[in-house]
């Protein structure tokens, strides 16, 4: 994996393929549960795949204490912007899809 400072925490992270970027954002306990979905061709072919640990998790820093959803996006956020993942859609946990808002592209 790859290594990015942002927020003053340094996030691993790991992009495949190519094409419209999808960011997977794991939920509270397996932070590579979306790891074999890198290798998948149907999607690494037609996608660029970004996974990455969030703060606290695998070999991210670690956080000082909770780290509330609102404290998470802004590292998401410029995760995007450091690997030029300016359009695209967000899967966090196992249960939500968001598109990012065009102000953010």
């Amino acid at each position: 994996m790859e290594r990015v400072s942002l927020d003053g925490a340094e996030l691993d992270y790991q992009v495949s393929g190519t094409g419209e970027s999808v960011v997977f954002i794991h939920g509270a306990f397996i932070a590579d549960t979306f790891r074999p979905l890198l290798v998948e061709p149907t999607l690494a072919g037609h996608y660029r795949l970004i996974l990455y640990h969030r703060r606290g998790y695998a070999g991210s820093s670690r956080a000082s204490g909770p780290v509330s959803v609102a404290q998470q996006a802004p590292p998401t956020v410029g995760l995007c912007c450091a690997t030029w993942a300016w359009t695209g859609r967000m899967l966090w946990g196992t249960h939500m899809v968001a598109t990012l808002p065009s102000s953010w592209r």
